[in-house]
Parts: C-alpha cells; sequence; structure tokens
C-alpha cells in the first residue's frame, strides 16, 4: 500500500514544479482527505503517514480516467488547429 506523508506531497510540489507549498496548505487539505473518508491516517508517532482507502482509489481512478479524457480530447483540437494552419 503506497504511502505519503503531507512532507512528501510539498517536497513533490518544490522538485517537480519548482513551487514552495506551505504546510498550512496542505495538512488541512489531509485532514479533509481524511475525514471525507479518502485517506487513512496510519499509526505512526513521529509522522503524519497516509494511505488511500478504498474510497480514495476509486476517486484516483476516476480521476485519471477524467484527465486522459481531457488530454485526449485536447490531442485532437490541437491536431485540428494543426492542419487548419496549413
Amino acid at each position: 500500500m503506497p504511502v505519503l506523508s503531507p512532507k512528501h506531497l510539498i517536497s513533490f510540489f518544490k522538485k517537480e514544479f519548482g513551487v514552495q507549498v506551505s504546510p498550512g496548505t496542505v495538512y488541512p487539505i489531509f485532514k479533509m482527505l481524511e475525514h471525507e473518508g479518502y485517506i487513512l491516517r496510519l499509526p505512526n508517532k513521529t509522522n503524519r503517514h497516509y494511505a488511500l482507502t478504498l474510497k480514495g482509489r476509486q476517486a484516483f481512478e476516476d480521476f485519471e480516467d477524467y484527465f486522459s479524457d481531457v488530454s485526449r480530447l485536447l490531442d485532437k483540437l490541437r491536431e485540428n488547429l494543426g492542419s487548419t494552419n496549413s
């Protein structure tokens, strides 16, 4: 089961996008996701680690499907725009 912590997410945004996200932004989001049943806090006294619940995995898959569809539509639009510029 993949495990994620707010600290990992903050580091990811910094490394991948060059964006410094504050803990004051990330921790409330994790709390809301936990409250809504998308993630589960794992027992750990030193750090906050979370795992996706079944509900969270399904939402993630739905999210991936949606953005995959959006990406395909954008590709088609790009192709059509390219063919009209010739």
